[in-house]
């Protein structure tokens, strides 16, 4: 018979209390009975194993159904955990592992599973090691895994709540200066997990000052509450915003302890910022509606004025002797008077709402002269501006208020690149033919004849990771104050808009080139007047005139008698109309005011017509603008004659709502 090895057991004999009745063993089933236990003794000898009756009834059975041997227990345990209860078994048998101890599931009668917690230890062994006798405890820890379970499913809520709200949990201890982070707290401040950050680490973390004004809040440093917006930079120097939200904890009338909550509130922060950007845009955009409106009626007025200043220097001029010292002071207040004609204009394309308008044929070369004179009236000193415009550039199909825009925002652009040291900027503008390759690369363009406007500086430049960003709104290398990143884009949308398009080419260092692209148009010139053109008179038609402003009615209606033509003068629409009703006077042209108190021109010519279907009209305004393309066609055929004008446009007006050229015919 082998020789075994005995692990010491309690000695029953020897384990009385003389003060209680209950024996050593007594005490030892009531342990395992408080600790809710049960017991096994597995003989390796014979193949059994032994269970106590709580050890059955744990899993519902009872103890003759329970099948003592170690396959019958394998039967009974989850095939799931089956590995890792062997290996840990056989850890212990090689004695690498002082005790047995594994938690796993079995099945129960009823068919449920129940955590077990088994432990166990070798008492016998044979001469080689060999284990011969094993004995242990079971308890039923189904209760326990269940509440962990709940409790890391609660963890892991949290924390994915604590992600989703961008929201960490975070705490300071006063008096040893030890701070806690939450998991989500790490992530924000994108550090490590394991990272332990010591109170002076935090504070470098915000800017100065910034931690100083909450401690302020209170002179002896006793905040209760606190809930703060902060910059903050990350532990890879990213810069972001965070809410800080905490309370102080008074320990023995001081600060002991402080904890709270951090949040990242970046893509909030952003997101306000931009709306008071888009407010800032919303209220600048409601201020040039407001100026263009007010613009438009002081134009209006002074426009007014301008026709009958100019008229009737000419009609001073024309009645002295060509000899007459008084003639070269009408025609140095005549000059006066065309500058600010043109003064009156630039107000207008500057405040005229584009939007309303239609794209036409126009000669941007026009537009480029405009644009410098404005351009050099606003720009610095220290920045020269050239241009070269080719006399053959055919007229494009735009908007003259929205491409003034595009040049004025590139132009401006190009003088805050050369701020510090001036330079020069370059205008230049050709015809331009767009192939199949070039189209794809400027975006999908058509192929075909363009004119290209080219705007380039001698200032810093720009790397490729800005000239890729350049077009997108609010992206801006300006501060704050300066711009809000929205020109560049607005100029992309016109030229989108315009079936046209925008590049760029630039180098840190060695300026920056525009280079625009505009579809070629045709150009009306019907009412052009080519040069030497004689002035055409009348014969003695009666010509009604209908205009509220008093110093113009005077000066057309001399300008008009001068011209051979007979006149009938009114002061409103409905004075017309009513006396027209009356009498039906024999009126051979119509010449009106567009706006005037009360029946606006292009009202009074849908009356008319409906009087004399025929009729021609020439209509008179200072802000064609607002006349709508639909009120023009509606009232078709019309001339329209721009306040202030001179006694040849006039004339050249008439005769073409006269006399108006024959149709051509369809090929």
């Amino acid at each position: 018979m082998p020789t075994v090895q005995r692990s010491p057991a309690p000695d029953a004999s020897n384990s009385r209390d003389s003060s209680s009745p209950v024996d050593g063993v007594s005490r030892w089933q009531l342990a395992l009975e408080g600790a809710n236990e049960a017991v096994w003794d597995w003989n390796f000898t014979s193949g059994v194993i032994f269970h106590d009756e709580k050890w059955a009834r744990m899993l519902g059975y009872e103890s003759a159904e329970i099948d003592a041997s170690f396959e019958g227990w394998r039967q009974l345990v989850h095939p799931d955990d089956l590995a890792t209860c062997e290996q840990v078994k056989n850890d212990h048998f090689a004695q690498r592992l002082p005790l047995y101890q594994a938690e796993y599931r079995m099945r129960t009668k009823s068919g449920t599973w129940h955590w077990i917690l088994d432990r166990g230890k070798v008492v016998e062994r044979g001469p080689d090691g060999r284990p011969l006798r094993m004995v242990g405890t079971h308890a039923d820890i189904t209760t326990r895994k269940d509440l962990e379970h709940r409790l890391r499913r609660s963890d892991e809520l949290a924390d994915q709540v604590s992600r989703l709200a961008r929201i960490g949990g975070w705490e300071v201890d006063l008096y040893t200066k030890r701070v806690t982070w939450s998991r989500e707290v790490h992530r924000i401040h994108e550090a490590a997990e394991g990272y332990q950050p010591t109170l002076d680490d935090v504070r470098w973390l915000f800017p100065p000052g910034y931690l100083e004004s909450i401690e302020q809040d209170d002179p002896n440093g006793r905040v209760d509450m606190f809930d703060r917006e902060l910059p903050l930079v990350t532990a890879k120097g990213r810069h972001i915003w965070v809410r800080v939200l905490g309370r102080t904890e008074i320990q023995e009338g001081r600060p002991g302890r402080v904890h709270g909550a951090l949040q990242d509130i970046t893509a909030q922060h952003q997101s306000e910022t931009d709306r008071r950007q888009l407010e800032l845009q919303l209220f600048q955009a409601q201020k040039v509606e407001t100026l263009g409106t007010l613009s438009g009626g002081i134009a209006h007025d002074f426009n007014n004025l301008l026709t009958g200043i100019l008229g009737f220097h000419e009609l001073a001029s024309d009645s002295i002797p060509a000899d007459h010292p008084a003639r070269a002071c009408l025609a140095e207040a005549q000059h006066a008077s065309l500058r600010a004609r043109e003064l009156v204009e630039q107000i207008l394309t500057f405040s005229r709402q584009s939007a309303k308008t239609e794209h036409g044929a126009i000669d941007l070369g026009l537009v480029v002269e405009e644009a410098r004179r404005f351009l050099r009236a606003t720009l610095p000193s220290n920045i020269n501006i050239e241009t070269a415009v080719d006399p053959d550039c055919p007229n494009v199909l735009a908007d003259a208020t929205q491409i003034h825009q595009v040049m004025l925002n590139l132009g401006s652009n190009a003088a805050h690149a050369m701020r510090r040291h001036g330079g020069t900027l370059r205008i230049s503008l050709q015809p331009w033919e767009i192939e199949h390759d070039q189209s794809v690369r400027l975006g999908d363009v058509h192929p075909g004849r363009y004119v290209r406007l080219s705007l380039s500086d001698t200032g810093h430049g720009m790397d490729e990771k800005t000239q890729r960003r350049i077009f997108e709104p609010f992206f801006t290398t300006k501060n704050t104050k300066e711009g809000t990143g929205l020109g560049l884009a607005v100029v992309h949308g016109i030229l989108k808009a315009h079936r046209g398009a925008i590049s760029v080419e630039s180098e840190v260092g060695a300026g920056t080139t525009f280079h625009v692209y505009l579809p070629t148009g045709s150009a009306d010139r019907s009412a052009e007047i080519p040069a030497g053109t004689p002035v055409p008179h009348g014969a003695g038609e009666l010509v009604c005139i209908v205009d509220d402003e008093r110093i113009v009615n005077r000066y057309t209606k001399a300008a008009i008698e001068k011209l051979g033509y007979r006149t009938i003068a009114f002061g409103s629409a409905e004075e017309c109309l009513s006396a027209w009703q009356g009498q039906l006077p024999d009126c051979r042209v119509l010449v009106t005011d567009q706006a005037m108190p009360g029946l606006q021109g292009t009202k009074l010519v849908m009356v008319m017509r409906k009087l004399i279907p025929v009729l021609p009209v020439v209509i008179m305004s200072g802000y064609f603008s607002k006349i709508s393309s639909a009120e023009l066609e509606e009232i078709a055929p019309v001339e329209l004659l721009a306040k202030p004008f001179t006694t040849e446009q006039l004339a050249h007006a008439i005769h073409r709502a006269l006399h108006p050229p024959e149709p051509v015919p369809p090929n």
